[in-house]
């Protein structure tokens, strides 16, 4: 009987078995949704603790399969909490401005009036930065675990400055607008303007980060110079003009031009064209600060499309519709725009004298530009201004093909009254001595014992020679008020 009933025992074991393995298969390929629950038994967070955050994710598997290959819950990123607060400044500083920054994203923390700030945000590493007008603050936060409260004290002080020296062509200084924007961050923008002399300064910037400097003008390409670190002294920028497309259509000689007008295509209404001349040839200045410009030309039955690359220092090349074309083009001109600065004259003068051309315009109003078109390029022009009242300074400038620009210093002018003490009134012939206000003018040749000038209104001193090719000695204005006239004693 005992053997009979062990017989039994293992033939209902076998059958048990054969089952499972049956159900286990099938169960292997039907795949299951199981409601995933993520929770984190903690403490009652602390007031000042950024509260930790739990997740649920629906995630489907499949049974048999190892729990290293099911996928991972979907949830939010560990959290930490940064505070603090900001110092320095006085009462009429403004309220600081808070930017957390890793190293693909910037985030603002929430400011107080009183400086205190609070920033929640995922654990890792960031660099805090407080701007105030031009203070600044910055720290660096390494290392943030999850849940971690770091408090940081941010002190302002005075920030780092970028500084230089822009001008246009032929080294003419002009109102040149200068925007710098920190690498990466393009809502961090700070503008700032040249002075009379080209000098700029652009402060309150965070020290040991690159900015993109762009600087701006009427009728002049943009210059673009990227990731200067600030603080930086020294820069030296110079602005080009604006490129000038020259191009012809060719004819034989005698030929009548079928070709009439050539312009850029744009959306705008007042498209830059330009009509072809007697040698059917055409030519279109300030050609816009863009990789390239698309151009049409039209005559009796002609009409052309072309796309022009702009180079990014100088003209395109001579564009040739139909060849052959006799030349590059006619003779490219130059234009001389000339600003007074001081004075405030109303009616004013000047002339542009190269040697082998003189041009004389006249100007109204010392804010405005004044141009004398169809200069010759490639030679130096001596510019000479007149007003009246105003003495101005001389200058030189080599011209460029395009638009030059030139800013012209003038001072008021007062009455200078001279006499020269050693000349007796019996003495013939008299002897050769000249004046001048100072360096920069031009001298005069003294006729007698007395002379009489116009100079600056400021001047302290003239120069006199005697004889002349000797040296220019000083010899002091002596006045009685900024309305009077100076005087002055020849030795």
């Amino acid at each position: 009987m005992p053997a009979l009933a062990a017989k039994f025992a293992v033939a209902v074991a076998a059958t048990v078995v054969a089952w499972a393995g049956i159900e286990a298969a099938r169960l292997r390929h039907r795949p299951t949704t199981r409601l995933a629950l993520i929770l984190e038994e903690v403490d009652p967070p602390k007031t000042s603790q950024a509260p930790r955050l739990a997740t649920v994710a629906m995630e489907n598997t499949e049974p048999g399969k190892p729990s290293s290959e099911t996928a991972k819950p979907l949830g939010v990123f560990a959290m930490a909490r940064i505070h603090g607060r900001v110092l320095g400044g006085d009462k009429s500083t403004a309220v600081p401005q808070i930017s957390v920054e890793d190293s693909t994203h910037s985030y603002d923390a929430e400011v107080e009036d009183d400086g205190r700030f609070q920033v929640n945000l995922p654990a890792g590493n960031y660099a805090l930065i407080a701007t105030s007008d031009d203070l600044v603050a910055t720290t660096d936060v390494a290392g943030l675990y999850e849940n971690e409260d770091r408090e940081v004290t941010l002190v302002l002080g005075k920030g780092a400055a970028i500084q230089g020296t822009v001008h246009g062509p032929g080294g003419a200084h002009q109102g040149f607008e200068i925007q710098l924007r920190r690498v990466g961050r393009s809502q961090s923008l700070i503008e700032a303007e040249s002075e009379d002399n080209g000098h700029f300064m652009a402060e309150g910037l965070i020290p040991g980060r690159g900015y993109d400097i762009t600087v701006t003008a009427p009728r002049l390409r943009t210059l673009v110079l990227h990731n200067v670190v600030a603080p930086t002294r020294g820069l030296e920028l110079a602005l080009e003009p604006m490129a000038t497309l020259r191009g012809g259509f060719g004819i034989a000689a005698g030929q009548e031009c079928p070709m009439e007008v050539a312009r850029l295509t744009s959306a705008d209404d007042d498209a830059e064209s330009a009509a072809f001349n007697h040698a059917c040839q055409f030519e279109i200045s300030g050609l816009p600060d863009l990789p390239t410009v698309h151009l049409t030309a039209e005559g009796a039955g002609w009409h052309f499309e072309a796309e022009v690359a702009l180079p990014h220092h100088g003209d395109p090349p001579f564009l040739c519709l139909r060849a052959p074309c006799r030349d590059s083009g006619p003779e490219p001109k130059a234009t001389l725009a000339v600003t007074l600065v001081g004075g405030g004259a109303r009616d004013w003068s000047y002339s542009a004298n190269d040697g082998t051309q003189f041009r004389e315009t006249l100007c109204r109003g010392s804010d405005v530009p004044c141009e004398i078109d169809d200069l010759r390029p490639g030679r130096s022009v001596r510019v000479r201004v007149s007003a009246h009242r105003l003495t101005c300074e001389n200058q030189t400038i080599p011209l460029v093909p395009g638009f030059n620009t030139l800013t012209v210093r003038c001072e008021l002018e007062r009455e200078i009254q001279g006499v020269v003490r050693t000349v007796p009134d019996s003495q013939e012939p008299l002897p050769a001595i000249s004046i001048r206000c100072s360096p920069g003018h031009r001298g005069q040749h003294v006729p007698g014992r007395i002379f009489q000038m116009e100079c600056p209104e400021h001047l302290s001193a003239i120069e006199y020679q005697r004889p002349p090719g000797s040296p220019w000695l000083a010899a002091p204005v002596q006045t009685s008020g900024p309305e009077s006239p100076g005087f002055v004693e020849i030795p």
